[in-house]
Formats: structure tokens, C-alpha cells, sequence
């Protein structure tokens, strides 16, 4: 059985992961209508600036609870969120290149 704070990580962790790849998604479409297609890399860079140490300030926590955790419940639930956490990173830092694949 979870607890309550898990439950309440996994689902901060996922918004997190969900809200970055929203964010690139959206900029790179508001960026590619408008005719200024600089604005895709500053808006990619914004967004790196903050979700990168964010990222890391969220794996760093998740891997202190994965080795503090007593039960292999926690473990894998730890395990599962540093997963989370390098997936939004490689989300993160492949938008741009894509976007710019994509739209220039």
C-alpha cells in the first residue's frame, strides 16, 4: 500500500513531466505561427533553464528516498520517479532540435 505522500510525489512527478512537454509543444507552435523563428530557441532556453535544475532538484530527492527507503515498494516507486525525471529531461533537451526539424 502507498502512502500518502508517495502517491502525492508520483503525481507532482507526472505533472511536472506532462507540463514541460506541454510547455515545448506550445511554445514551439505559438513560435513556428509567428514569423520570428529565434524565438523558438528562447523560449526552449527559458524553459531549460528552469526544468533542468528542477530536474535535478527532483532525481536528486527521488534517489535520497530510494536509498532511504526501507520497504521495496518505496524502492520502485522511488525508482520509477528518477525514471520519470530522465525521461522529461531527454524530452526537454530534444524539443528544440525536433521543433526545429520540424517547423525551420
Amino acid at each position: 500500500m502507498e502512502s500518502p505522500a508517495l502517491s502525492q510525489m508520483k503525481k507532482k512527478i507526472k505533472s511536472v513531466v506532462v507540463f514541460f512537454f506541454l510547455a515545448e509543444n506550445v511554445s514551439a507552435v505559438c513560435a513556428a505561427t509567428a514569423t520570428d523563428y529565434p524565438a523558438i530557441g528562447t523560449i526552449q532556453g527559458y524553459l531549460t533553464e528552469i526544468g533542468a535544475p528542477l530536474a535535478w532538484l527532483m532525481m536528486a530527492m527521488m534517489g535520497i528516498r530510494w536509498v532511504m527507503s526501507e520497504s521495496p515498494d518505496d524502492r520502485e516507486n522511488s525508482r520509477r520517479g528518477v525514471i520519470y525525471v530522465i525521461i522529461g529531461l531527454i524530452m526537454l533537451k530534444s524539443a528544440l532540435p525536433f521543433t526545429e526539424y520540424l517547423f525551420c
